[in-house]
């Protein structure tokens, strides 16, 4: 299966460029234990090397639009201040009618978020990549519930 792992990027650069270490270390987790289970992913982050490779708006929406098309499954981790890149994501996939799991640890702060169960196949977690809890054991174990072949086909 692949899946598409949505995740804050540029609000997790700083000055120069370099990724947040602590949540890089937290999406890269959470990328190996989906290839672990024998699950292929698209993150932009790993797509532009952190940071360190990056493509310009004209290149890499494109980009982002045909590899989120052509995946099973969009993991959506909101953040503490939802990325505006994440939600325009979020919106592909709803319209293309794409399972959506979110990963927030507020999803009711907006109200298009908590509200998105009502026209897509969406499952929330409440869990902020940012906090130590949930471990990336118990967060996978989660996601992995929601997973096409798990229970995102039933009725949130």
């Amino acid at each position: 299966m692949k899946i598409f792992v949505a995740a804050p990027f540029g609000s997790k650069l700083d000055s120069v460029g370099t990724f947040d270490l602590r949540y890089r270390g937290r999406l890269e987790q959470l990328h190996r234990r989906i290839e672990e289970a024998g699950h292929s992913l698209f993150a932009s982050q790993r797509n532009e090397d952190w940071g360190h490779a990056p493509l310009p708006p004209e290149g890499y929406v494109p980009i982002d639009y045909y590899e989120l098309a052509s995946s099973d499954v969009i993991i959506a981790v909101l953040g503490a201040d939802p990325s505006l890149g994440v939600c325009i994501e979020l919106g592909w996939a709803s319209a293309l009618g794409i399972p959506i799991i979110v990963v927030a640890k507020h999803a009711h702060s907006s109200t298009m978020i908590s509200g998105l169960h009502r026209v897509s196949k969406v499952h929330y977690i409440a869990a902020d990549l940012e906090d130590s809890a949930p471990t990336d054991q118990e967060l996978f174990e989660q996601l992995q519930v929601h997973l096409p072949g798990g229970t995102v086909d039933e009725e949130v």
